[in-house]
């Protein structure tokens, strides 16, 4: 894994046993319970940990696949936006302010429409594919017969309050649309788990 994305995975390794109890609790249904991770972070932890979730499928959605896909899962790529970004010298940075919430991206739509019983998104917050695909589905995506749960793993402090307030926005974004997400606090873990060195 290359170091940028390990250390955007960190946190959300951190919190990893309270993400999987928050998952865990969703009562089984007949039609199934499915589990789409958005973002690096999200589609790391699941991919390594999907046999400790009680899911019946598991969709990963990001710039890169996963490592390992088992079978019956699927991976749907995603580029961010163009216009998301400016030019820096040689990088390609988020422009100033908050992310917009962009349209919904069809192929994400189609399977997404495809999957029948409970939907579980699972996303860690502040950085940029993660918060522009999990406010794109929550204030785009519409199916009365399926439910829809949002679970969201919140920065730590000292990431920074850009991120901090990107994931704040994005809070209140899904609960204009009556669909606040469950949220985890990285900075609770703290206090039972201890700090977090790395070798």
């Amino acid at each position: 894994m290359k170091r940028r994305d390990f250390l955007k995975t960190l946190p959300i390794i951190a919190g990893a046993p309270m993400a999987l109890a928050e998952t865990s609790p969703f009562p089984q249904t007949a039609n199934g319970r499915h589990l789409i991770a958005l973002g690096t972070s999200a589609c790391y932890l699941a991919s390594n940990h999907s046999s400790e979730l009680y899911f019946d499928s598991f969709t990963f959605i990001n710039s890169e696949e996963p490592d390992s896909l088992r079978k019956g899962d699927s991976f749907i790529p995603f580029t961010t936006p163009d216009y998301i970004r400016k030019q820096l010298g040689k990088r390609r940075l988020p422009k100033d302010g908050y992310f917009p919430v962009i349209p919904m991206n069809q192929e994400i739509q189609n399977h997404l429409n495809g999957l029948n019983g409970d939907l579980v998104f699972f996303a860690g917050l502040g950085w940029m594919t993660e918060t522009l695909l999990f406010q794109s589905i929550g204030c785009h995506y519409k199916n009365p017969l399926q439910r829809l749960d949002f679970l969201a793993v919140f920065p730590f402090s000292f990431q920074g309050t850009w991120r901090e307030n990107q994931a704040k926005k994005t809070i209140r974004v899904l609960a204009d649309q009556r669909r606040e997400p469950t949220c985890l606090y990285l900075d609770e873990v703290i206090g039972p788990y201890g700090n977090i060195s790395i070798p």
